[in-house]
């Protein structure tokens, strides 16, 4: 019987180059034009443009345009009616023609120069682009785009938004006749159809509210949704406390009191966990998640049954969510929600990539779990920092971490065996070679059982590293939050092309 195992991995370098965060880019936009500069601009950009108009007569021809004009807004004056007519033009004429990347590429820029409606600019080309679409790659790009924009409305408690990419990508898959594709899709049209209801019901409370603050209906009805859909305990506890009396209301008010001994964690995380037996669906994932917010930082201190009990419950707990098919590939990076899953100030998406330039930590915790063998296959480019790579092994109860490292004086191996170092574990192995600047592929393959773990490593489809030994050898890391896959970088510069993970035997969940 395989064991839970799960991957983290992890860049790191010594070099920092920081990206201007977001919310300092977002302070420095401009208001769009007035609608009469942008016309004039919009003259100029077709007279500038004629010969290059005139000659674009095929897509390939239309694309390269629209490319030209996306390179030349950048150079032009920021914040002027030529940058905002440039972008505009060229999203246009790529939506026209279906190239989704050159369009939701002119809205982002757009939008990081001028106060413009993104997601409404991008919902609008999704719906625009979906029925231009014809080929098998074209509708799985076209997935991946909808399946981000998916989740993040999702995140961000549009609903509405929500159910639009939806629909378009139910239909996308449908189209493709991917099976496995319209089952997922179908399976999260009938959740959000449960979270739309509870959002109709939180409408009607908040009104209520507004006349009635005290009311205790009203006010369960609230936090009861600020917990179990957005997350959001700080807010939703206090609420449901102030509700009709109830086993919840009484749970709310003993976490509001606090816990401070393993004894208190540990009571908490039971009251919780039988709570959650009650319910199912999404409020039951969310209160066992709540339950193991207080397993968690107790479980080191259990005697062995307790601790045993607790660790089925975590176990248990971080296996809801949407599950995954055995051999498929699935892109992790599509179900990474900024600002839930990353900081959205460290991270940024770009054509279906994410980036980090940030000093210090950048963390990535991938909303998925597994319980069985699997592959990871890491495709990135570094083009600052010195050639360093971590790869992060988690596990039951523990965690631990596989070094590549190409830096001078420094060692590769696994870490973090009985708390030492590959330096100093026996591990070690003498630094390699990837230059800074070129693509590169990291394939990792994972399985844990009988209390033994095993990783295989290649590096540009190359052998690089192997270890096998006792799972319990392995210490704690901190950075995974829920026993998560995850990935790490330390004052680098990286462009994550692809992050793709496929199981291989056992289970794994994609957590909502």
């Amino acid at each position: 019987m395989l064991t839970r195992s799960l991957i983290a991995l992890c860049f790191s370098a010594l070099v920092a180059v920081s990206f201007v965060s977001i919310a300092n880019a977002a302070e420095e936009r401009k208001p769009a034009p007035p609608e009469a500069e942008v016309t004039a601009a919009k003259k100029l950009v077709a007279d500038v443009y004629k010969k290059e108009y005139e000659a674009a007569k095929t897509p390939a021809d239309q694309k390269k345009l629209a490319g030209k004009m996306l390179e030349d807004a950048k150079q032009s004056k920021p914040g002027s009616a030529d940058q905002f007519a440039l972008y505009e033009i060229a999203r246009n004429i790529s939506t026209k023609i279906g190239d989704i990347d050159v369009a939701l590429d002119a809205v982002r820029l757009s939008a990081e120069g001028f106060q413009i409606d993104e997601n409404t600019l991008t919902r609008e080309i999704f719906a625009k682009i979906s029925p231009l679409v014809r080929t098998v790659p074209e509708r799985q790009l076209l997935l991946r785009y909808l399946t981000v924009a998916y989740f993040e409305s999702v995140r961000d408690d549009q609903l509405a938004e929500a159910k639009e990419m939806l629909d378009l990508a139910l239909a996308a898959a449908k189209k493709a006749n991917d099976p496995d594709a319209v089952k997922q899709w179908v399976s999260r049209q009938e959740k959000l159809a449960v979270r739309q209801k509870a959002q109709e019901q939180l409408r009607l409370a908040e009104k209520v509210l507004e006349t009635k603050p005290a009311d205790p209906a009203a006010n369960a009805t609230c936090g009861e949704y600020a917990c179990f859909y957005r997350k959001d305990w700080i807010r939703g506890l206090p609420m449901i406390a102030l509700g009709p009396p109830s086993a919840l209301q009484k749970l709310a008010g003993k976490e509001l009191a606090g816990a401070k001994t393993t004894d208190e964690q540990v009571a908490l995380g039971d009251a919780w966990y039988d709570e959650a037996q009650s319910r199912e669906g999404l409020v039951k994932n969310a209160l066992l998640a709540r339950s193991a917010e207080w397993y968690e930082p107790a479980i080191k201190d259990l005697a062995a049954l307790n601790k045993r009990k607790v660790q089925n419950r975590l176990d248990e707990a971080h296996r809801t969510g949407e599950p995954i098919p055995t051999n498929q590939w699935f892109e992790l990076l599509d179900f990474v929600r900024l600002g839930a899953d990353a900081d959205p100030k460290i991270w940024r998406r770009e054509r279906g990539q994410i980036k980090t330039g940030h000093m210090d930590l950048a963390i990535i915790n991938f909303p998925i779990v597994v319980n069985g063998a699997y592959e990871l296959h890491v495709h990135s480019t570094r083009h600052w920092g010195p050639d360093q790579f971590r790869v992060g092994l988690s596990l039951p109860g523990n965690n631990s971490h596989f070094v590549y490292d190409c830096l001078a004086g420094e060692t590769s191996g696994m870490g973090n065996i009985k708390g030492k170092n590959p330096h100093e574990n026996g591990t070690g192995r003498a630094p390699a070679n990837l230059p800074n600047g070129k693509p590169h592929l990291m394939s990792l393959f994972c399985d844990q059982k009988d209390g033994q773990c095993a990783c295989v490593v290649r590096v540009d489809d190359k052998p690089y590293f192997q270890w096998s030994g006792a799972a319990d050898t392995l210490v704690p890391d901190s950075w995974w939050r829920g026993g998560r896959l995850g990935l790490l970088t330390w004052k680098s510069r990286i462009d994550l092309h692809n992050v793709r993970f496929r199981l291989k035997s056992g289970e794994a969940w994609i957590v909502d």
